[in-house]
């Protein structure tokens, strides 16, 4: 381990050695705040931007990122106060306390004009560094900036993963600084004044709407909650979380009928434990005279990635079993499903497969063209 503290010792911004492949794990990564080397305290903030980031970046990819909840335990365990500068050697003390294989960290400077950015992932099993591109961009581009890199790191730890990351909308700077800011808050107080004011300032973002549906959920005011989860749509890649949760929502509500009907509808594509006990739970409070029970109110998140990572092998293996032709009528036909489903992005994406396959038949791209012409005229297949 003392090499490779030395080495991480080394690392400057301008040292960018070349970057080594990497096998995909299937194990936990802690992402850590990036250093602020600006001089600037305004700009503290980009540090746990990253954590952000880095872990919307590697969402589908076969690696669960610790959460703040985790990290902040790490923290406590290595006897660091929360916001005190944290040394190499204690970064790695705390990816062991957590039992991490991965380990993130990184730095970024700003000038006045440019944003620099660089990062290292350290392999814990193996001892070993691997030093990635330094970045650098605009300031108002940071999510840009963070998007290349988050790219870079996906390679990294899933090369060969099957799901490919769904780019979020940039925000703008300042509906990004509160976005972050509330995701990191301490307090459920604060995380709902913070995704708030970005909500205001970001009025159509989707992870916006689930961010601040779950804080108003853990603030206590469940009919608040549901108004924001209920507008994430299906063709969302967070979508069955914001289910989840305007269930839990519905459900503290006393809206116990609404809770049975969102959780019976999600248990149908995500037959997880505990989702059938919330559902359970939903039709047992309605009962004359019963209490109602405790439900679950963490989402599964590593039981969905696990199903969705499965579900996406097998479809794509039953693909690869037909032939061209036979392939594009399965396309269109999911494409279809999706439309009425209202997944307008992901039909999209099934029907432009159509057209692009050279054995599709005539009739077969007429209809997919037809569909993607519809959905254009009603303005629906919009991005996250």
């Amino acid at each position: 381990m003392t090499v490779l503290l030395a080495l991480m010792l080394w690392l400057s911004p301008q040292a960018v050695p070349a970057r080594p492949a990497a096998s995909a794990p299937t194990a936990t990564c802690m992402i850590l705040p990036f250093e602020n080397r600006s001089g600037n305290s305004q700009l503290n903030w980009i540090g746990e931007s990253f954590v952000v980031s880095l872990t919307e970046a590697l969402q589908g990819a076969p690696v669960a990122v610790l959460d703040r909840k985790s990290r902040m335990q790490a923290l406590a365990i290595a006897g660091v106060p929360n916001g005190t500068p944290i040394s190499h050697a204690t970064m790695i003390r705390m990816a062991q306390s957590a039992d991490a294989r991965w380990l993130v960290a990184g730095w970024y400077n700003y000038d006045g004009t440019q944003l620099q950015v660089g990062a290292w992932l350290v392999d814990m099993v193996r001892e070993h560094m691997v030093p990635m591109d330094v970045e650098s961009g605009r300031l108002a581009d940071l999510e840009t900036v963070q998007g290349h890199l988050g790219w870079s790191l996906r390679q990294q730890l899933a090369p060969t993963g099957t799901a490919t990351p769904v780019a979020s909308v940039a925000l703008r700077l300042p509906a990004y600084e509160s976005y972050v800011r509330g995701i990191a808050a301490d307090t459920p107080a604060a995380r709902v004044k913070f995704l708030s004011q970005a909500a205001k300032l970001a009025p159509t973002s989707q992870r916006v709407w689930l961010a601040l549906g779950e804080a108003e959920l853990d603030a206590g005011d469940a009919a608040a909650a549901a108004n924001w989860l209920v507008k994430v749509p299906p063709d969302s890649p967070d979508f069955a979380e914001a289910e989840f949760s305007t269930g839990v929502a519905l459900y503290r509500a006393r809206r116990y009928a609404q809770a049975e009907s969102k959780f019976a509808d999600l248990a149908q594509r995500l037959p997880l434990p505990e989702v059938k006990d919330d559902l359970t739970a939903a039709q047992a409070a309605q009962k004359p005279g019963a209490a109602p029970p405790e439900i679950k109110t963490e989402f599964p998140v590593a039981g969905f990635e696990q199903l969705a990572a499965a579900v996406a092998q097998f479809d794509q293996a039953k693909l690869a079993a037909l032939s061209p032709a036979q392939r594009a009528e399965v396309e269109l036909e999911t494409g279809m499903r999706l439309q009425t489903a209202g997944a307008f992005a992901a039909a999209v994406k099934s029907f432009n497969a159509v057209i692009t396959n050279p054995a599709a038949s005539a009739d077969t791209v007429r209809q997919a063209r037809e569909r993607l012409a519809q959905m254009a005229a009603k303005g629906a297949g919009g991005s996250r």
